[in-house]
Order: structure tokens, then C-alpha cells, then sequence
């Protein structure tokens, strides 16, 4: 070190703290069943994560400008996912699922208030609702193959992507929608060619 003259810290024990490994407890009850004469499948459940030491990147320590690992704290994530399926005709199938979570930290710790992380922020990448649906249909079958058509929505709500839900880096809402079709050889080979992808 030069007197007088400022350096940057290039010590690696500095720049990238040790931290304890992540914990999570995942409890699940829910029911599967299957209606009219198997052509309806119905899945739904409800859940709850508790996590211990959430291991998070964040903005701290010596080097503040360069994201490390850390411990954030305790949090738990409680919801509710369903899914469905079902044989409409013999050519007509369709399904969809759904998702509701609730996510939140019950405990911070030093390094994740120093990131500007609050008690009632959000846990990064769980995002309040989702929903997704499909519908496939057999719009030709001979002999000699199989033409499918099939399309796809998904969706997903905001989300934080960091563990102080900096607004600068929050995730909007979007939907994805995508349709295909497939041609089916009666040796078993298929050509797949999407029709077309939209990201809203």
C-alpha cells in the first residue's frame, strides 16, 4: 500500500464473503383424480416453503458495485397450482394450470439490510400468479401420417429479481404465446414447424 494513495481492495476473503449453505422445508397436500371415464385429468395442491439462509446475490461489503452471494435471511413461500387435461374428441385435447404464491421474508440479515433489502419485500423470482393453456388438435389423420396443430399461452405476473427489489431490474408481467404444428410419418418421423412466438 502507497501512503496517500487509495487502492482497491483485492483481497478475495473480502470481495467474497463466506456465507452457510440455503435450507428449505417443502410441505405439499393436494388430490389427483381423473373424471369421465379418465377423459378429464384434475391435479390440485396446496404448498408451503420455509427457507433458512436464503442464499441471494446482492450489492455489499467492500466492493459494493460487484454483486456476491449472500445470506438474505428466512422466508417462506405459501400458494395453491392446479392442472388440468382433458380429451375433448377423439382429435381435440386441451389443458391449463394455474399458480398463486405468496412469498415473503420472516427474518434479514446484516448483509441483506446493508443491500437495502426491507422486511416486507418480496422474495426474488416468485412471481403472485401464473396461468398457462394449450389446445392441440388431430386436424388430419390418414394412413400415410398425422397432421397436429397446437397452441400455447403462458403467463406470469411481476416479479423482483433481486433481494432489495431494485426497481431498475423488477420483471413486468408477460405473456408468451406459441402455435406449431406437426406432421407425423407413419415410420414415425416428424417435422415440427413453429408458426409463430409472441412476448408481451
Amino acid at each position: 500500500i502507497i501512503p496517500g494513495v487509495n487502492t482497491t481492495e483485492t483481497d478475495p476473503n473480502k470481495l467474497a464473503p463466506s456465507f452457510e449453505p440455503e435450507t428449505a422445508d417443502v410441505f405439499e397436500a393436494g388430490f389427483k383424480t381423473q373424471l369421465f371415464e379418465n377423459r378429464v385429468r384434475l391435479n390440485i395442491a396446496a404448498f408451503l416453503t420455509t427457507y433458512k439462509d436464503i442464499q441471494l446475490i446482492a450489492n455489499v461489503g467492500v466492493s459494493n458495485f460487484v454483486p456476491v452471494l449472500i445470506n438474505a435471511g428466512d422466508g417462506e413461500i405459501w400458494g395453491i397450482e392446479g392442472e388440468f387435461e382433458a380429451v375433448v374428441t377423439d382429435s381435440l385435447r386441451i389443458n391449463g394450470g394455474f399458480g398463486y404464491q405468496n412469498s415473503k421474508y420472516t427474518r434479514l440479515s446484516p448483509e441483506s439490510i446493508a443491500a437495502g433489502t426491507l422486511l416486507n419485500f418480496r422474495l426474488p423470482n416468485a412471481p403472485e400468479f401464473s396461468a398457462n393453456g394449450g389446445v392441440t388438435w388431430n386436424a388430419i389423420e390418414t394412413e400415410s401420417g398425422k397432421l397436429s396443430l397446437r397452441g400455447d399461452v403462458y403467463y406470469k405476473s411481476s416479479q423482483a429479481k433481486t433481494s432489495n427489489n431494485d426497481p431498475a431490474t423488477f420483471q413486468k408481467p408477460y405473456t408468451i404465446a406459441n402455435a406449431s404444428m406437426t406432421y407425423t410419418l407413419d415410420d414415425k418421423k416428424t417435422e415440427r414447424k413453429p408458426v409463430f412466438m409472441l412476448d408481451k
